[in-house]
């Protein structure tokens, strides 16, 4: 296969993002080149290391929720706040691969180098819910309400994506937890 010397590092990134998904931490950058239609030393002369190149291509992309932000503006406060909890949902579930694969990264787990690099756009959930929930005077402390409420879907994602999820109505269960969080 003719090397691809003109990948850009996006590309780049997305192939080996796959890889990583397909055969997990412990693939050779023998197969992630190959994967890429590049030469090893193009990963090394772009990212110094295999675990900058991991890290790189683990980074969560940001979520899309301008169109579940406008929704929930429209909204009353407890149908807003379930929109933005659906929008939520399905960028948690959508990533939870990659949250995974990167918490098995040994580097990762001995001394969590570039965490807050890597879940800073993801971070952007958490803080669309609770300026939503300030500006709407819906819950006494807003930081908290919105912490309680993105670590429920957080770990509603690994339930599913571990395949113990329990199988039920979205909307409604939303609804239940925004009433169990006594956002109003």
């Amino acid at each position: 296969m003719p090397r691809n010397k003109s990948i850009t590092d996006d590309d780049l990134l997305a192939s080996c993002r796959d890889t990583f998904l397909a055969a997990g931490v412990g693939v050779s950058t023998m197969r992630l080149a190959r994967a890429a239609g590049v030469s090893q030393g193009v990963l090394f002369q772009r990212f110094g290391t295999k675990d900058d190149l991991f890290f790189a291509a683990m980074r969560l992309p940001p979520p899309d929720f301008e169109a579940s932000l406008a929704a929930a503006e429209r909204a009353s406060t407890i149908d807003g706040v379930v929109e933005l909890g659906r929008a939520a949902s399905r960028y948690l579930s959508a990533q939870m691969p990659i949250i995974l694969l990167v918490l098995s990264h040994p580097v990762y787990r001995s001394s969590r180098p570039r965490s807050g690099e890597l879940l800073a756009d993801a971070q952007v959930i958490g803080r669309h819910l609770r300026e939503y929930i300030t500006a709407r005077r819906a819950h006494k402390n807003p930081a908290t309400a919105s912490e309680l409420f993105v670590s429920t879907l957080l770990t509603d994602a690994f339930h599913r994506a571990i395949g113990v999820g329990v199988e039920r109505d979205e909307t409604e269960w939303l609804r239940s937890l925004v009433d169990t969080l006594g956002i109003a």
